[in-house]
Order: C-alpha cells, then structure tokens, then sequence
C-alpha cells in the first residue's frame, strides 16, 4: 500500500536527509573503513545518515561501540521509537531481521559488504533490484559472474581500499546523473535476467555460507 511505502522514509529518512548509504552485510574491518569515509561525506554533507546492517546482528553492541568511538552519533534499530529523536542520529545500526529489503529504495549509494575482507561479497543483485548505484571492495569472488556483469554495463564499481573507496564515492555524490545512470543500468541488468540470475545468485550465497559453517566459522 502507499502507507507501507511511506513507512521506511518516516523511520529512517527525513526530508532534507542526504545523502543516505546503506551498508549491508559488513564484517569486521569493514565498518572502520565505512566509518572514516563517512567521516569526509559528513564534513561536506552535514545531513549524511548511514544505515548499517552487520552481517551478524549478534555483533551491533561491538559495532555500536567503533561507531560511538569515531564521534558518530548513532542508535541501533531496536532502540527506535520512532520519533523525531531518532532521526537526529547520523549512523543507524540495523539489528532487526527482514527489513533490509525495503530500506534499499531509501539509499543514494549501497555498498554491499563482505567485499574488503576475504569473505568473497553478498548478494548484489537486491539492491540493483532497487535502482540504486553499488560500491563494493576487491573481494567478489563468490559472485564474479553477477559482479562482471554489473560492471560491465556500468551499475557497479569496485574499489581497491578505503582511499579510493572514499574517493569514488565523494565523486559519485558529487555526480548525481552519474548516480542515475548507474541505478538505471542496474535494473535494465535485473530485468534482463530475472529468474536465472536470481537463482545463481541464492544458490551461490547458500553455498558461500556452507562452506563457511564447514570451516568452522559462524553462519554469517
């Protein structure tokens, strides 16, 4: 309905909000480097919010505590109580389930997490699903096909470190047509392959995830 469209922007996104990125699937290591180029995002757009959504929901007090310690203000999703109180916070942590989905239509720029650390990335094609523009770092080798082909038509860009990161992403804000183009490739690409790629995609994610558990790790 038109009233569930509306919610997600009344929780998490006011008006003269911009630009919002939303990070999703981070792991460790990764939000010090969010962390410091949302520094330089905040120092030229005071309105700037990141929503984070950890890979683990278990880690949002640790994350809390890195993003409390860089001078953030911030509040986790379960602290909300959806007033205008919360909106005042710069970094809001996602540790509810089932929500990220909707979030995406609210973003500027995703950055898609599990790509800065050895992990291999996260499923990319719901936030192209979405129209947005994607950011990831050097590591996509779980998902190189749907990556490649996301690059190739100009939707996503892969960064090597936090340098150039923060450099492609001050300059993607500072290019809104940019911006645009690149949300719009991203959904001629979903489009395009509706129902194959989607099927590659969870059938790789779910054996990234195996493959994890079986080397001793937590799901993540």
């Amino acid at each position: 309905t038109e009233e569930e469209k509306k919610e997600p922007r009344r929780d998490f996104r006011s008006e003269d909000t911009y630009p919002v990125l939303v990070a999703r699937s981070t792991h460790g290591g990764e939000e010090e480097i969010l962390l410091h180029t949302f520094k330089k995002v905040c120092a030229k757009y005071p309105t700037a919010r990141m929503i984070l959504a950890d890979r683990e929901i278990t880690r949002a007090p640790a994350v809390k505590f890195l993003v409390r310690r860089a001078g953030f203000s911030v509040i986790r999703r379960t602290e909300m109580k959806n007033t205008e109180e919360d909106l005042s916070h710069q970094v809001i942590i996602l540790d509810t389930i089932g929500e990220l989905g909707r979030l995406y239509s609210l973003a500027d720029i995703v950055f898609v997490g599990g790509s800065f650390v050895k992990v291999g990335g996260h499923n990319i094609l719901e936030p192209a699903a979405h129209g947005k523009p994607i950011l990831v770092g050097p590591y996509m080798f779980n998902f190189k096909d749907i990556y490649a082909l996301l690059l190739g038509r100009g939707a996503c860009i892969m960064t090597g470190g936090e340098e150039e990161f923060g450099e492609t992403l001050m300059g993607l804000l500072a290019n809104p047509d940019k911006m645009k183009t690149m949300g719009e490739k991203a959904l001629e690409v979903v489009r395009e392959n509706q129902g194959a790629t989607k099927r590659n995609v969870d059938a790789l994610e779910k054996m990234a995830d195996e493959v994890h558990i079986k080397l001793g790790g937590n799901p993540s």
